[in-house]
Parts: structure tokens; sequence; C-alpha cells
């Protein structure tokens, strides 16, 4: 799908790394899709001063970034926090991640119910049953997962890793 082509190591021959346009790609879907940025409306300033970087070596309008309405929001989001204007036009995917990220930001609240679904869904739907089955399949993980169960700390700090993803610092 992506025909960029990939970039030789001088000095190192054999050696190649992404080309500029597929780091691009890879800040993006590791920013958004991957630690889920665009579903929570969170963006690390960390990747949006690495699309700034990327910017002065690479056309970004010119970047075919999969989930095309999701990487305008992106790019909008950069054109707000660092003033790097990307494209010209503003999506309603774009305006809602906005809006996300200012309550986000503004609002406790807002930043505990946007979370919740998101922690019910990945860690007790996802990953519980995944360790469950890994305990079945596993004597290794049937061990730990019974260790684990048996110890009044691990349960104390199972509810304290809950209470830093849902609750703002």
């Amino acid at each position: 799908m992506f025909k960029y082509p990939k970039k030789a190591v001088t000095g190192y021959p054999g050696c190649y790394v992404l080309s500029d346009n597929h780091k691009v790609i890879l800040n993006f879907i590791h920013s958004q899709l991957s630690n889920a940025g665009h579903r929570l409306g969170t963006v690390s300033l960390r990747d949006i001063y690495d699309l700034y970087c990327f910017s002065k070596r690479v056309a970004l309008q010119q970047i075919a970034a999969p989930y095309r309405q999701k990487y305008l929001a992106y790019c909008d989001i950069t054109n707000k926090l660092l003033g790097l204007p990307i494209f010209d036009m503003q999506t309603l995917t774009s305006k809602v991640f906005c809006r996300k990220h200012d309550l986000n930001l503004n609002s406790t609240l807002f930043f505990a119910i946007n979370r919740i679904p998101w922690v019910i869904s990945t860690v007790a739907l996802i990953g519980y049953p995944k360790q469950i089955k890994e305990a079945i399949n596993y004597k290794d993980a049937r061990l730990f997962l019974f260790q684990k169960l048996g110890s009044r700390k691990w349960y104390v700090h199972h509810l304290l890793v809950y209470k830093k993803l849902i609750i703002k610092s």
C-alpha cells in the first residue's frame, strides 16, 4: 500500500532504516492507534514534536497514512498545539478529537469518565481472559496466577494501577 523507499545507512553497506515518510506513519500509528490516543483524545507532546521535526524534511500533506480521518485529526492537533498548519481543512473527526483533548486537560471528571470504558475493555475483557487462558495451558503461568491471587499486596497494587489509569494526577 505504501511505496516509500527505504534509506541506506552511510558507512554500513546492506543496512537500511525507515524512510522519513515511513517514520511519520509510524509516529502516527504509535501515538494515535497503538496507544489509544485517538480513542482517548490524548496526544504526547513528544510525538507532536517528532511530527514537527519530520515536517522540516517531509511534505506531511503527501503522506498516505492509514486511517486518513484520524491522521487529519492528528495533524490538526499539531496545528493547534504548535502552530504547524499541515492541512487547511478541519474535519468533523478533527473537531471532535481537539474537543476531547481540551476536555481531558480542563475537566478531571471528563478525563475519568472517558477512560473507564477503555480500562474495562482492555484490562477486564481482554487482559484477564488472556491470563486465564495462559494459566490453563501453561503450568508456570498457572502457578504465577495462583501466587498473585493469594497475595493481598497484589490486589492493593492492582487497584492503585487502575486508579492511576483513570484519575488524572
